[in-house]
C-alpha cells in the first residue's frame, strides 16, 4: 500500500484522499477523516494505473494526468468533473522512453490550455 498524499475536496462537500496508485485513493468524511470507502471514478475507466496525487482545479472540475504502463506505455492528460468523477480523456503524450523506464509523474502543471507534463529519469 502507499499513503495518501493529498486530500482534494469535492463539489458535493466531501473530500477524496489520493496517491499516486489509482487503487490508493479513498473517499473520507472531510469533518471526522473517516474513511468512508475506496474511491472509484464513475462514468469511465481511469486511463492508467498510475495518477498524480494533485490534481489542478480547472473549471469546474479536475485536470489529471494518468500513466498506462500496458498494452502500450502512454501519459493521459484527463478532466474530470468537481466530484472527481467521470475522467474524460483530454490527450494521449508518448513517454520518450521505452517500458519498463517511464516517468513515474508526482505532479504537474497547467497554463492556459496546456499541461506541462516533465519526464524525469
Amino acid at each position: 500500500d502507499n499513503a495518501c498524499v493529498s486530500v482534494v475536496p469535492t463539489a458535493d462537500g466531501g473530500a477524496v484522499c489520493l496517491s499516486e496508485p489509482t487503487r490508493a485513493s479513498y473517499v473520507i468524511d472531510p469533518q471526522t477523516l473517516e474513511t468512508l470507502g475506496a474511491h472509484s471514478y464513475k462514468g469511465s475507466d481511469l486511463p492508467g494505473l498510475l495518477h498524480t496525487a494533485h490534481p489542478i482545479p480547472y473549471e469546474d472540475g479536475f485536470v489529471n494526468v494518468a500513466t498506462a504502463l500496458f498494452p502500450v506505455p502512454k501519459y493521459t492528460v484527463y478532466k474530470s468533473d468537481g466530484n472527481f468523477q467521470h475522467p474524460r480523456r483530454i490527450c494521449d503524450l508518448e513517454p520518450s522512453q521505452a517500458f519498463p523506464d517511464v516517468s513515474w509523474h508526482h505532479s504537474f502543471a497547467v497554463g492556459g490550455e496546456y499541461a506541462i507534463v516533465i519526464e524525469t529519469p
